[in-house]
């Protein structure tokens, strides 16, 4: 075999590496091979992943118009058929077609620093004695092999990862017959307020459909204790919600397979995890002055919310014309550092800019979860009355003292309230009272026992007659007052809601301080 001054190992044969080989090789052409061949190496021969993936159409589409190649416009329609939403196995035996169409081939290698691995002086060493690689040539190794990337172990000591958790969050997974395909957006909105947070729903290809939920530390440090693994879900029986004690699975078994299907429904939770972004602030690497060594995919950059591929297809394609540049012009020490140098850069503008992405749907998603929370939890709906989903059965009413204090509270403040334009700014007091109402409801939420459905009815019921007697008074005048009086009366019953909730959250604030000093 004719042994060649240039070639390229691509370690890890999942998207991440399968992309850079197909980019690489249309880029280069069939001579470009031949003067520097691609070896693609795999530690295993296939892998079993069944979940889908969602894949931002904007760098793909960017890149074939770059290419302007058959086999990435084939790879195009395949995603367009899936709408950019193919499952993670299909997705990889299609590329895997391709690149085999270019004349790479997988062989299975473990590359590493572990036993029965081979390190990177293996690797040259083996390209040497097979004749591909002359001695001392240039060695352009690419680390595609995942975010716990043996590669990068190699080559990144003491350039630790930055890493940040933006959510956390519990996959449900739901086997009923006839489950709905999607769920449209009131549906949607339906159902996270029943579960008291922000949900994302899919229906898997194997029949059953997945949920999942934005959780609190708390709730999935309780969740997790489960230990529930995709291969072994757990079932959620009223004993095991009764052993979680969380808040957002007390309606789960009842109501998400009742709402989603009138057939019977088993309610599991599939996994746990973390919705993190992980990335390196190096990404190449020159472990000699001959070698260079590239991480590309989650090895280098690891994205939640559906930004990981879109990362990925970038920063492949940057990685393709470092490679280009290198099989076409000079392959000397000087040139392959210029190339690392370049690559850094690069992907450290394409990271940048996709880290925001990330962090503006994060700030987005807490939100949206807080808003379903809280009104999941207030006596009266906050998004809207028309999206109040069913509730679960709750106890009987019963007379407490939370509830007599309850009823005195939002008495005080309607009365306070309504008066206002009479007593004037003395009706103010109406708001401390008001707030001292959502500490109470809360304190009762929170009770070991179960609420009191009494004191959110009475809660309910004070909102209602604020409301009413606010747009009559808006709309009759009986006290002759200005317009701003008569603006603030038909606002008022929203004014106090929110600082209701303001109460609730005055009471989650300083619960953990008040057990601490009392010990109750």
């Amino acid at each position: 075999m004719h042994q060649r001054q240039f070639a390229t190992v691509v370690v890890g044969a999942g998207p991440a590496g399968l992309l850079f080989c197909l980019t690489a090789a249309l880029r280069n052409g069939p001579e470009g091979l031949v003067a520097a061949p691609i070896l693609l190496v795999d530690k295993r021969t296939s892998y079993e992943r069944s979940h889908r993936l969602r894949m931002d159409r904007r760098p793909y589409l960017a890149a074939q118009a770059t290419l302007d190649h058959p086999l990435f416009d084939d790879l195009i329609a395949f995603l367009t058929v899936e709408n950019f939403r193919p499952a993670a196995n299909m997705l990889e035996a299609k590329l895997e077609k391709l690149v085999s169409e270019t004349g790479i081939s997988k062989r299975q290698m473990l590359v590493g620093s572990g036993e029965g691995a081979t390190d990177l002086a293996g690797v040259r060493q083996w390209l040497e004695d097979d004749g591909v690689l002359v001695k001392n040539g240039c060695l352009m190794v690419v680390g595609a092999d995942s975010v716990n990337s043996e590669t990068r172990k190699l080559v990144a000591h003491g350039n630790e990862a930055i890493e940040k958790v933006h959510q956390t969050v519990a996959r449900l997974r739901v086997e009923a017959e006839g489950l709905p395909l999607s769920l449209d957006l009131v549906r949607q909105l339906k159902l996270a307020k029943l579960l008291g947070s922000a949900i994302d729903y899919r229906f898997n290809q194997n029949g059953y459909a997945e949920i999942d939920l934005f959780l609190s530390p708390a709730e999935h440090a309780a969740v997790e204790s489960l230990g529930a693994r995709p291969a072994e879900p757990v079932t959620l029986t009223s004993d095991v919600l009764d052993h979680l004690n969380a808040p957002l699975f007390s309606a789960v078994v009842d109501h998400v397979g009742s709402d989603l299907t009138p057939n019977a429904a088993k309610v599991m939770i599939q996994s746990t995890f973390r919705l993190e972004h992980r990335y390196q602030q190096r990404v190449a690497f020159g472990p000699d002055e001959y070698t260079g060594v590239f991480l590309v995919g989650d090895a280098a950059v690891s994205l939640p919310f559906f930004r990981g591929m879109a990362c990925l297809m970038e920063c492949a394609d940057v990685l393709a014309s470092v490679h280009a540049e290198l099989v076409t012009g000079s392959q000397d020490p000087p040139h392959m550092a210029e190339a690392r140098r370049h690559y850094n850069e690069s992907v450290k503008e394409i990271r940048d800019r996709e880290i925001a992405i990330v962090e503006s749907r994060a700030r987005a998603v807490r939100l949206a979860r807080e808003l379903v929370r809280v009104s999941s939890m207030a006596p009266f709906p906050i998004q809207t009355w028309l999206l109040s989903a069913k509730r679960p059965a709750r106890p009987q009413p019963r007379f407490t003292p939370r509830l007599a204090g309850t009823v005195v509270l939002v008495v005080l403040a309607a009365v306070f309230a309504l008066s206002s334009p009479i007593v004037g700014i003395a009706g103010l007091v109406c708001l401390p009272i008001q707030a001292a109402a959502g500490v109470v409801y809360r304190w009762d939420l929170a009770s070991p026992r179960r609420p009191n459905p009494a004191i959110a009815m009475v809660c309910r019921s004070q909102v209602l007659v604020l409301m009413i007697a606010g747009a009559l008074i808006s709309i009759f005048n009986p006290f002759r007052s200005g317009w701003l009086i008569r603006a603030g009366a038909a606002i008022g019953w929203w004014v106090l809601g929110l600082v209701f909730v303001a109460g609730m959250y005055l009471y989650e604030e300083f619960r953990p301080a008040a057990v601490e000093a009392t010990g109750v």
